[in-house]
């Protein structure tokens, strides 16, 4: 089991050995959504500058940096132009790392672009993005008579956050417990879903559930139900991006944080 220290070691390692700045970093997956196995890898996430020589080539160089490290530590970041790129599309996968309750470093830099997830956000594409998620979970594991307890959640934790979007039209919360109490279950199939979240925390990566049929039905017809809902959904609308613009720059003119 890796502690904090040995990421936050991991990490240091890596600006040592490629000359990079580590701009954010945070847990992403399972412990970030708060139902990790006791053996879940640690997905470490993160955002780096690198020196201004790297910006002023003719030919681009590379924008990610991945490593699976011992104690299960998986590292995976992202150059900081490409993850404004991502961002201005209102890349998801960012904007939970952005909202993750589990941080390893951070910058103000992170903060002010934390404060533009509002501006950037799509209703539409984020609805999208969970509902192909779950039905593409679905579609593979909800077919036999039990299926994996972490194939459950990776269907039912995107058809929470595409719920939320479809009542707030803004960024779901990146932690299962916050979009979990947020919504309007009976009591029978809350009491089914606790029962589930309580297997999780004690079960490994490979442990299997039997769904109740309530919660099976459940999880089918949220699906249909949402998906004809989804092209109401307000879209992508001409966006300013003068404040990534200004972002980039701070970073790599500026050495600003």
């Amino acid at each position: 089991m890796a502690t904090r220290e040995q990421i936050d070691a991991a990490l240091t390692a890596l600006e040592e050995q490629q000359g990079l700045r580590v701009l954010f970093a945070c847990e992403s997956g399972s412990r970030a959504w708060g139902f990790p196995s006791p053996d879940s890898d640690y997905d470490v996430r993160f955002v780096y500058v690198l020196p201004l020589p790297w910006y002023l080539t003719v030919d681009a160089g590379r924008d990610t940096h991945e490593a699976m490290l011992p104690d299960a530590i998986d590292l995976s970041g992202w150059e900081v132009r490409k993850t404004l790129r991502l961002f201005a599309a209102c890349n998801l996968a960012l904007c939970e790392w952005l909202g993750s309750p589990i941080v390893y470093r951070t910058t103000p830099w992170a903060a002010r672009l934390r404060a533009l997830v509002p501006q950037f956000f799509n209703p539409r594409k984020a609805m999208h993005h969970y509902l192909s998620s779950a039905r593409s979970t679905a579609a593979e594991h909800l077919v036999g008579e039990t299926l994996r307890i972490k194939k459950f959640f990776y269907i039912l934790r995107p058809l929470l956050a595409a719920r939320f979007v479809e009542r707030t039209g803004a960024m779901p919360p990146t932690e299962f417990a916050t979009l979990y109490a947020a919504d309007g279950f009976s009591p029978t199939l809350r009491s089914q879903i606790d029962d589930i979240v309580a297997q999780k925390r004690d079960a490994g990566e490979a442990a299997h559930v039997r769904l109740p049929l309530e919660l099976r039905t459940f999880l089918q017809e949220e699906q249909i139900r949402l998906q004809a809902g989804e092209v109401g959904l307000a879209g992508a609308s001409e966006r300013g991006r003068g404040a990534l613009d200004a972002l980039l720059q701070q970073c790599v003119l500026h050495g600003a944080d």
